[in-house]
């Protein structure tokens, strides 16, 4: 409550007037009075209306507690007032708090004229916090649907199980419509293989647990097709309790891709390992060894693990890369001397194919032949 408190009394008894000011500084808050004792110096005090609380005298000369309720709420509608009376009969009482009284006293109850008066006004100002609170709420969710239908992600709101609000984008992804979203538990459309997993962390993360805020699933959508989300969900105060704020992003093609890059790499390597020339792979950017068969291991010495960990260069000071021609897929890149792993040079035959390998272009070796060992590499000195 602010630190002072305006207050117009309409009153025509100069007793009473002293009396009520009296009663003022009883206050636990500073109250500033302004008296007026007529019709006319009521309207001129109310047509810049400012004061808190206004106090009506039922019996005026020139008007009465009913008439004056009137032109209050024509002039300062939302002003609590108190009608601070003499005796006045219930009917009449009943009838002022109908016109819209705050409160009715009678001047022989006066203890009760300070907390009346506070009570009052703060009922008035809960209730205007209230109202702008709720405005604020209003507004926050007039720009979250805003924005959520700019979104080109999927938005999902969740509290407790249910689901209680969706963008238009999450009902395409789904197929579900808005009204359909509302009344599921916010697992239902997720795949069985995962359904109990977002299940749990869904609920834990509810309750402030440490749970993953970033994770993919794969949803079943209304006519039966499987989707994979790319999830990022976070708690939110949703009308003063814990709800949760997912954001998902359909990356259904990013993952077939992936899954013919593994089907394509798992095919190659089957190919490679069956092979039996020697055959090996690197990457193009890096001439790191990706992948190597146990043909190529037999024939030079080294294990699958010192294969990997080295570069083309490594094991072939010479680039690889120099096609001369062509044989089926694969370029002819002619004679090449490979190392050893005991420091032997070998003359070998290389056909050489570029192929993307799990999203990384590499070269494909194959040797169509590799001859007797033809020279020692000299060894350094020690």
């Amino acid at each position: 409550m602010s630190a002072v408190l305006s207050v117009l009394l309409l009153e025509d008894d100069p007793s009473s007037i002293r009396l009520f000011s009296r009663k003022m500084q009883t206050a636990p808050v500073e109250i500033t009075v302004k008296d007026v004792r007529n019709k006319e110096s009521f309207i001129r005090e109310l047509e810049n209306p400012h004061f808190d609380c206004i106090v009506i005298d039922f019996t005026l000369p020139d008007l009465n507690g009913i008439e004056a309720l009137h032109i209050v709420r024509e002039m300062s509608p939302g002003t609590p007032t108190i009608i601070y009376t003499g005796s006045v009969g219930e009917e009449k009482a009943a009838e002022c708090m109908k016109e819209g009284a705050s409160e009715f006293l009678l001047k022989t109850n006066s203890i009760r004229l300070v907390p009346a008066i506070l009570s009052v006004v703060n009922q008035k100002r809960d209730h205007e916090a209230r109202l702008r609170a709720e405005e604020v709420q209003k507004q926050t969710e007039m720009l979250l649907k805003m924005l959520a239908e700019m979104s080109a992600a999927a938005l999902f709101i969740y509290q407790g199980e249910r689901f209680i609000f969706a963008n238009s984008v999450a009902e395409k992804i789904t197929g579900y419509s808005l009204e359909e979203l509302l009344k599921l538990n916010f697992w239902s459309f997720v795949h069985p293989d995962y359904q109990e997993l977002i299940h749990q962390r869904g609920l834990a993360r509810q309750r402030g647990e440490d749970v993953p805020q970033h994770y993919e699933t794969k949803i079943a959508t209304k006519d039966g097709n499987e989707v994979w989300l790319d999830f990022t969900a976070n708690v939110i105060q949703y009308y003063g309790a814990p709800a949760v704020l997912a954001i998902a992003f359909d990356v259904t093609a990013r993952k077939k891709r992936e899954e013919r890059l593994k089907e394509s790499e798992q095919r190659y390597r089957t190919l490679c390992e069956a092979n039996p020339f020697p055959m090996f792979a690197y990457s193009i950017d890096t001439r790191q060894i990706m992948m190597v068969n146990t043909a190529a291991i037999n024939r030079f010495g080294y294990s699958y693990g010192d294969f990997i960990s080295k570069t083309i260069y490594d094991i072939c000071p010479q680039e690889i890369s120099k096609p001369k021609g062509r044989t089926k897929n694969f370029s002819l890149a002619g004679k090449k001397i490979f190392i050893h792993s005991n420091g032997d040079l070998i003359k070998v035959n290389i056909l050489a194919h570029a192929l993307d390998l799990n999203e990384t272009k590499t070269e494909m070796v194959l040797i169509a032949d590799a001859k007797e060992v033809k020279q020692k590499r000299k060894k350094k000195s020690k």
